[in-house]
């Protein structure tokens, strides 16, 4: 108990340390538990469909004007077309 009377004692006397060192730990806790959430929420945690080993992802490129465009996304009517002409998938 002597102990951490004089650890409250040296701690009081040098307020700036102390200052310091609480509000580096509280956002080395906050960035940790930020982080972990992000890290479980995208790579641990498994996706909440059927089989998510087995979703695929599709994208369009083009060329419009002399500039490859990559990474277009789907309109509904082209979904519609792809899902009805769909050979491969």
């Amino acid at each position: 108990m002597k102990e951490i009377r004089y650890a409250l004692r040296g701690l009081r006397r040098n307020a700036g340390f102390t200052m310091a060192a609480v509000v580096t730990l509280a956002l080395g806790v906050g960035a940790t538990t930020a982080i972990f959430a992000v890290v479980n929420g995208v790579l641990i945690r498994p996706l909440p469909y059927p089989e998510p080993d087995r979703l695929i992802g599709v994208w369009h490129s083009a060329v419009f004007q002399g500039a490859a465009v990559n990474s277009m996304n789907f309109s509904p009517p082209m979904f519609v077309t792809y899902r009805d002409a769909n050979q491969t998938f």
